[in-house]
């Protein structure tokens, strides 16, 4: 008989497991329905806090929300996310009026707590805080944070200094916006070196103003395509690239070649050790991690640069569309090649595919390469 009753009871647990689990996944679904594929998240991923968070925001109970979200790990994050989450249940048609004016209203007092958390870690360290919005978040695939609000219509949060300067880096890549947008030198040396090709930045390395890479994978911001050096930023000395500069400038040094300025300061701060690389300034660090930045990476940060393949679109459409219309009006002007409105030469239509799927090949590449999330 105990037997038959400690079977029972393990039966009624496993049920009782199994419904629970079903419970489980009908609410990971709803969460995955309002806000859509891309929103992976899963029971406990982030802490019991986020997930009695999220029940309290889905029942719209803004002060047991709020209670919960003072505990949560990523304030702004979970913030922007039960904005959106609140203004996707305000859209369903079966929602009632009262309700639907109720969502919209703590969707708007969450995203203010968003803005207000934000701005206070602005002022605690500005770098970290700004780029916090544009690195991939963990809940959302392919997604920074940014790009949730934008998503969410948290229009006054996008407004902030964070992602205002955010979405100026992102444009650019991995090239400094300050230094290419702000002075006419700059912008002159940006179409210089579009019209090369590139070819300028990847032979002088000084002649485009560079970011940092990122100090980690977490915080790279999602067009940035510089590759982080081994050792970066504060152990240079396991960098074997670095290692190999200073062995060179050593031995110029000793033969007495070393005249350069630009030489006598990379070897004064190679030789720095490891335990006061972190006393040096911004300047001196990029200065130090330079070598490091091979030329074809520049060349290949160069060209991924959205800025950039804006520019080389516009600039192989005017000279596609100029070419045809010169040849155009050519074709129709000169005699013999001349054509009806509805019985074009063979001629003109072969001459017609080899200008036209040539010249927008690079046009339809760069929109690829713009529109590409790796």
């Amino acid at each position: 008989i105990k037997t038959d009753e400690r079977a029972a009871l393990e039966c009624m647990q496993i049920c009782k497991e199994k419904k629970l689990a079903k419970l489980l996944i009908l609410l990971e679904g709803l969460y995955v329905h309002l806000l859509g594929p891309s929103f992976r998240y899963r029971l406990g991923i982030q802490g019991t806090e986020l997930d009695l968070f999220f029940w309290n925001v889905l029942q719209n109970k803004r002060d047991l929300s709020m209670e919960m979200w003072k505990r949560v790990l990523y304030p702004v994050r979970s913030a922007i996310c039960a904005a959106y989450l609140l203004r996707k249940m305000a859209d369903n048609e079966h929602t009632d009026p009262i309700t639907r004016l109720k969502m919209l209203e703590n969707a708007n007092y969450f995203e203010d707590q968003a803005i207000v958390v934000q701005k206070a870690a602005e002022e605690d360290d500005r770098d970290l805080a700004f780029k916090s919005v544009d690195c991939e978040l963990y809940l959302w695939r392919g997604m920074a944070l940014m790009d949730v609000a934008v998503k969410s219509e948290c229009h006054r949060f996008v407004e902030t200094e964070c992602c205002t300067q955010a979405i100026q880096y992102r444009l650019y890549g991995d090239l400094s916006p300050y230094a290419a947008s702000e002075t006419l030198l700059g912008r002159c040396k940006i179409f210089a070196s579009v019209f090369s090709f590139g070819i300028l930045p990847m032979l002088m390395p000084n002649f485009l103003v560079w970011t940092p890479p990122p100090m980690s994978p977490v915080l790279r911001r999602r067009t940035q395509r510089r590759e982080t050096p081994v050792g970066y930023p504060y152990q240079p000395s396991t960098n074997a690239a670095l290692n190999e500069v200073r062995e060179k400038l050593r031995i110029k040094n000793d033969n007495k070649k070393l005249r350069s300025m630009s030489e006598k300061k990379l070897f004064r701060l190679l030789a720095v050790d490891d335990a006061q690389v972190q006393d040096l300034t911004a300047e001196q660090l990029d200065a130090l991690w330079a070598p490091s930045f091979h030329f074809i990476d520049r060349w290949g940060c160069f060209m991924s640069a959205p800025y950039v393949l804006f520019l080389c679109n516009g600039i192989f459409t005017i000279c596609v569309t100029v070419l045809f219309t010169w040849w155009f009006v050519w074709m129709r002007l000169t005699p013999g090649l001349r054509t009806t409105e509805h019985n074009p030469s063979p001629e003109y239509l072969a001459d017609l595919r080899a200008l036209v799927v040539p010249g927008m090949a690079p046009t339809q590449l760069s929109i690829y390469q713009i529109t590409r999330v790796e």
